[in-house]
């Protein structure tokens, strides 16, 4: 879990695919509010 002031490293590839949308899914806990999912 990410805390305020938390440093992250974003890894990207020009050639990379869209992420997937599974991230969306309320059973995998990634999202934790329904104000998050909605954006």
């Amino acid at each position: 879990q990410l805390n305020n002031g938390d440093v992250v490293e974003i890894v990207s590839s020009k050639g990379a695919k869209a992420p997937s949308r599974d991230w969306l899914n309320p059973h995998l806990d990634y999202t934790k509010t329904s104000h998050a999912t909605e954006k």
